[in-house]
């Protein structure tokens, strides 16, 4: 096929970065359990930073900063 459809020329030009960070801003965070260790909840915010985040019973397994982007 030498056609793009919609979807396929979209994806085609997508482009996602994601540089793990600790102490910054950042817009990306995997949450885990204290006690089982597994990941319990991702928090993204793709167009902005995340605030503070609310630990009770977990603990932040990885932070990122993304870069969503791609060629126009």
């Amino acid at each position: 096929m030498s056609e793009f459809d919609r979807l396929s020329s979209l994806i085609n030009r997508f482009s996602l970065k994601v540089t793990p960070q600790q102490g910054v801003q950042v817009n990306l965070v995997i949450m885990g359990d204290i006690k089982t260790q597994v990941p319990t909840k991702i928090l993204l915010a793709p167009l902005s930073f995340l605030g503070n985040v609310t630990l009770v019973d977990d603990y932040i397994m990885f932070s990122a900063g993304t870069d969503w982007g791609g060629a126009r």
